[in-house]
């Protein structure tokens, strides 16, 4: 009979994972924070402020992460590079800015 009850137990954990395990698999938005930990401080900054819009300019971008506009200029290129984000309106005056895909569904999942 303990043999039993452990074997019951054990069935039941084992039912309990499964089902906790396939209602994670179902889940649309995925886990990213991995993701997440290889952005340094200003991309989380950053990414503050594109959960509140879409496109955003340099001047914007700056007066979030706490960076001088001529620092922020410096860094989007690198950004871009990196794939964090893409160049939403090219014209040199009024420049935009939008995040890459990958980062624009880790946003909109964690709305």
């Amino acid at each position: 009979s303990f043999v039993e009850y452990v074997l019951v137990g054990m069935a039941d954990a084992f039912a309990k994972v499964r089902l906790a395990a396939e209602a994670a698999a179902g889940r649309e938005a995925m886990d990213a924070t991995g993701d997440l930990r290889s952005l340094d401080a200003a991309q989380r900054a950053a990414l503050v402020l594109f959960e509140r819009q879409a496109r955003v300019t340099v001047r914007e971008l700056s007066s979030e992460v706490g960076l001088s506009e001529h620092a922020v200029r410096d860094l989007m290129p690198k950004w871009t590079a990196a794939g964090f984000v893409v160049v939403a309106d090219p014209s040199r005056k009024r420049r935009a800015y939008r995040l890459a895909d990958k980062w624009e569904s880790i946003v909109t999942s964690r709305k």
